[in-house]
């Protein structure tokens, strides 16, 4: 093989991590490099996320029956019908909000930064960055310090010039170990001839 070969082959891997998230539930980092572009995606893994679900259904399913019980002119069919649809409609809602997966993808031609989301409806939302600056930060919340991975992009024009953070991987709040481990991919990917 010559050296050009070997190059390449050093340039483009597959690396995957468990890690912990700050609200307590397992993701896995994918980090796929090759040599135009980079992507992470975070996966939640656990089944955490089932579990309350399903317990998030029971409530619900209960606090339906008994609200249906007091309708007293309501046959039982009808009841049923309308606590079957009632459950369904507000888990689908809720469902909605629930982010299993969130990425970003880097490509070098571009000098920039797509970021995605996906829920557990399968439903993903897309965000372009202008930018490549990447910082990890720390954030102190009331009883705690939160660390998030951010890309700073400036907007300047000839009146005013500004600084914009935005937050990546916010829904999954990866831990600073993770952080850590995809900033120097991503460091290494940017800095790479």
């Amino acid at each position: 093989m010559d050296k050009q070969n070997m190059d390449d082959i050093a340039k483009n891997y597959h690396v995957c991590r468990k890690f912990e998230s700050l609200k307590c539930f397992q993701i896995e980092a994918h980090v796929y490099s090759h040599s135009n572009f980079i992507q992470i995606k975070l996966f939640k893994t656990s089944s955490f996320k089932n579990s309350l679900l399903s317990l998030y259904n029971v409530i619900m399913f209960g606090i339906i029956c008994l609200v249906c019980n007091f309708i007293h002119p309501m046959s039982l069919q009808l009841k049923i019908l309308l606590v079957f649809t009632l459950t369904s409609i507000l888990t689908l809602f809720i469902l909605n909000f629930i982010i299993i997966e969130e990425s970003l993808e880097i490509i070098r031609s571009i000098k920039g930064v797509n970021y995605y989301t996906k829920n557990m409806l399968g439903k993903e939302t897309s965000k372009f960055i202008g930018s490549t600056n990447f910082v990890i930060n720390e954030a102190i919340t009331m009883f705690r310090v939160i660390s998030y991975l951010a890309v700073l992009a400036c907007e300047s024009n000839q009146l005013t010039s500004s600084k914009q953070v935005n937050l990546i991987f916010t829904k999954m709040l990866p831990r600073n170990d993770c952080l850590e481990f995809i900033y120097t991919h991503i460091h290494h990917f940017l800095n790479q001839n």
